[in-house]
């Protein structure tokens, strides 16, 4: 069996699931391999920008910020560390919301204030950030001959010449 039909099984037999996450396409809000998720059934009620949902994109399960939702049903999202939103997305296509995680062994509800505070802040350097973030994966991608540990360093340098500092309050 493999993680994703065990987190579609989860779910669907009990109406929730907790799992660690995997990917780094959540950062820093969830590193992957420490912190962990509850995501709920998806509920009868009404979607809403923001809310980190899970869904079937092609068969692979994804757990990104819903950022848009389009006049025809259209759900657009985006995870907090990528620099592409994703298109074509349907409510069918969901399979659950986060309700609450676990970051750095601490746990957090979707309606804690200071989870709030960390979307809207996010939310509002969006543009900025994504800018950011390409010219940072173009020239890595551009230098990807380079040593890991080099490429790390010189990834590092360009972080803080932009000024890109992501950070989940703790």
């Amino acid at each position: 069996m493999t993680v994703e039909s065990s987190i579609l099984e989860q779910l669907s037999s009990t109406g929730f699931v907790v799992y660690k996450v995997q990917g780094k396409s959540m950062e820093p809000m969830l590193v992957p391999d420490r912190d962990v998720v509850v995501i709920t059934q998806f509920p009868d009620s009404k979607l809403q920008e923001n809310d980190v949902v899970l869904y079937n994109k092609n068969g692979k399960l994804k757990l990104h910020r819903l950022v848009q939702i389009k006049d025809n049903g259209e759900l657009v999202f985006l995870g907090d560390n990528c620099a592409e939103k994703e298109y074509d997305i349907l409510p069918d296509n969901v399979l659950g919301i986060m309700t609450s995680f676990v970051h750095n062994g601490k746990r957090y509800k979707t309606d804690d204030e200071l989870y709030l505070t960390y979307v809207q802040t996010l939310r509002a350097q969006e543009k900025t950030r994504i800018k950011k973030k390409r010219i940072i994966d173009s020239v890595s991608w551009h230098l990807n001959f380079l040593p890991p540990k080099l490429l790390a360093s010189v990834k590092k340098r360009m972080r803080r010449m932009l000024n890109y500092k992501m950070s989940f309050p703790e």
